[in-house]
């Protein structure tokens, strides 16, 4: 797979009001949910907290559609560039491979911040 590929640190994160563990990708000056594929805590091959993992942009896009069909229920708001991605960690069964561990989206600005690799996934 070749991609735009951002580094980003994993944080754990309690919410009390959903009574659940979050993951967030933090990078370039910002942080974004992540959504995972399973516990990051206690799957095989957990992904401890402020663990280094990459972020591959997948598809950019921009929310909401545009803003003239949208007037009367954004207001003034614009529409904005994001892009969507997979999160991937080092594999553990492969050296040099990567495997997903979840999704995740973030503000288009950031892609400056990015670097184009070739990596494979397991």
């Amino acid at each position: 797979m070749a991609a735009p590929i951002l580094t980003a640190t994993v944080r754990y994160s309690w919410n009390k009001d959903l009574d659940s563990m979050q993951y967030w990708a933090d990078y370039a000056g910002t942080s974004d949910r992540i959504e995972e594929d399973l516990p990051l805590e206690v799957s095989p091959g957990a992904t401890p907290d402020n663990s280094e993992v990459l972020l591959a942009v997948v598809r950019t896009t921009l929310y909401p559609l545009p803003i003239s069909m949208f007037s009367a229920i954004w207001g003034d708001r614009k529409p904005e560039h994001r892009w969507q991605g997979l999160v991937l960690r080092p594999s553990s069964r492969r050296p040099n491979c990567y495997e997903r561990i979840g999704r995740v989206e973030g503000p288009v600005h950031v892609l400056q911040d990015s670097v184009r690799r070739d990596l494979v996934l397991v």
